[in-house]
């Protein structure tokens, strides 16, 4: 009830951030007087876990400090002040009030600074909500703390977040040590962090200006564990978000970025830079391991997308893409030929065939576009292969266009490639003595009266 209240805003409410604040703080503190000590408990045991969260909104702090006036719980106090990195005051409700006052918080992440232990992921809050806040004076007394002890930093989300705006904020020395200080730990962050390691890396990659740093440092360490990183989630991540700056996690974990410019290139120089740096080794690295079951999955068909199409036109690249089109077709067909010798039922076959796995299919209907958009007659190699392409596609059109791949037919019709005609004739043919009721039919049916 507790969570459902903070999660869900009114309504009426205009702003989800103000008046919706207020309302819940309100709501919640109300419930509190109602509840007995288990229930008390449970919201303490919430609030340890995720303190990081809590600490920074203000109305949060205010239902906490509620919660011990009306349960002062010394133990529980002891281990929230512990969470300072500073010497605790007495466990009562009133030193807790006093420390959770915003306009100490900055005083709080100073003092942790100057310690200099930023093992608590409550301190790494404290020090990042700070730190946004100083004045360029102050931040380089921060960031020369920080900067020494980068390597502890990001294997937790507070810390990941800490050293996002870490790299932001320092300048090109300091970017070199953090550089220095990751390397050979990436895998090991990413595992630690998941998607905030990820968003750290990201953040790397696009604000240093050293493109061949951020590759020997980042970039290698993936390529280096071959199969393993293609099947790796936060490895498959953190390489679309560098091909791709409208993957969902770019667009999440930097919504709230400082808006100042600290580099000096552009955001698409730095990034053509690295997807040339990291080009060969995954054109590399999936002509080596490519597999069906590779194929079947969602996230490596957008990798094998995102390199074609960043590489179709580069011909330093033609030889390595080529043969990446021609190992996709064949597991395609050769999968094809094993599935449909095994049945000939066609319900079945939409189900089971790899060209119409949901992910595929669509793989291969995206490289139809970029070679229907693209002049290849003076590549030979792409022009043999597109043929190719299209023979797998004509010879099975019938059985093809029952299914998903009915999608990668289309293409070839909408794209106005020079197999147009030729693969509305074979429809005309292929699909004659068929209802039209099937969605994949349903899609092709006005080009059959052409």
């Amino acid at each position: 009830f507790f969570f459902l209240m903070i999660r869900r805003p009114p309504r009426s409410t205009q702003s989800r951030s103000s008046a919706a604040s207020d309302v819940y703080k309100r709501q919640i503190q109300k419930c509190l007087k109602f509840m007995g000590k288990p229930q008390l408990e449970a919201l303490l045991d919430a609030i340890t876990e995720h303190l990081e969260t809590f600490i920074l909104s203000k109305e949060a702090t205010q239902v906490i400090n509620q919660i011990f006036t009306l349960h002062p719980h010394e133990k529980r106090l002891r281990q929230l002040l512990s969470h300072f990195n500073m010497d605790a005051p007495q466990p009562t409700a009133e030193n807790l009030k006093k420390l959770l006052d915003p306009k100490r918080v900055d005083n709080i992440a100073l003092k942790i600074v100057n310690k200099g232990t930023f093992d608590s992921p409550f301190g790494q809050a404290l020090v990042r909500k700070a730190m946004r806040k100083m004045v360029p004076q102050e931040r380089e007394l921060v960031l020369d703390a920080i900067v020494e002890q980068i390597h502890q930093l990001p294997r937790t989300k507070p810390g990941a977040l800490l050293c996002m705006d870490v790299v932001h904020f320092t300048d090109a020395k300091r970017r070199k040590t953090i550089l220095k200080a990751v390397k050979g730990h990436v895998i090991e962050t990413l595992q630690a962090a998941g998607v905030f390691g990820v968003a750290l890396f990201l953040k790397i990659a696009k604000t240093v200006d050293d493109t061949v740093a951020v590759s020997k440092s980042v970039l290698t360490e993936l390529l280096e564990r071959g199969e393993d990183t293609l099947k790796d989630p936060y490895a498959q991540q953190l390489i679309l978000g560098i091909f791709d700056d409208k993957e969902p996690l770019v667009r999440e974990y930097f919504a709230d970025a400082p808006s100042e410019k600290t580099s000096k290139k552009s955001d698409d120089q730095r990034r053509q830079e690295l997807i040339a740096n990291l080009s060969p080794g995954l054109l590399g690295l999936f002509n080596q391991s490519l597999t069906a079951e590779l194929l079947g999955d969602m996230t490596i068909c957008k990798m094998l997308y995102a390199v074609i199409k960043e590489n179709i036109g580069n011909e330093n690249a033609t030889s390595d893409v080529v043969t990446l089109l021609q190992n996709i077709l064949e597991a395609t067909r050769k999968d094809f030929n094993e599935k449909i010798n095994a049945t000939r039922n066609v319900e079945e076959l939409a189900e089971k065939l790899l060209v119409a796995n949901q992910s595929t299919h669509r793989l291969v209907k995206g490289i139809v576009k970029l070679l229907g958009g693209t002049d290849i007659a003076r590549n030979e190699q792409l022009s043999e292969f597109f043929e190719s392409l299209f023979m797998f596609v004509d010879q099975n059109i019938g059985i093809l266009a029952q299914t998903r791949a009915a999608f990668i037919i289309l293409a070839f019709i909408e794209e106005n490639t020079s197999y147009r005609d030729q693969i509305i004739q074979s429809l005309k043919t292929g699909l004659r003595n068929l209802p039209m009721n099937k969605p994949g039919l349903s899609l092709l049916q006005p080009y059959l009266q052409e």
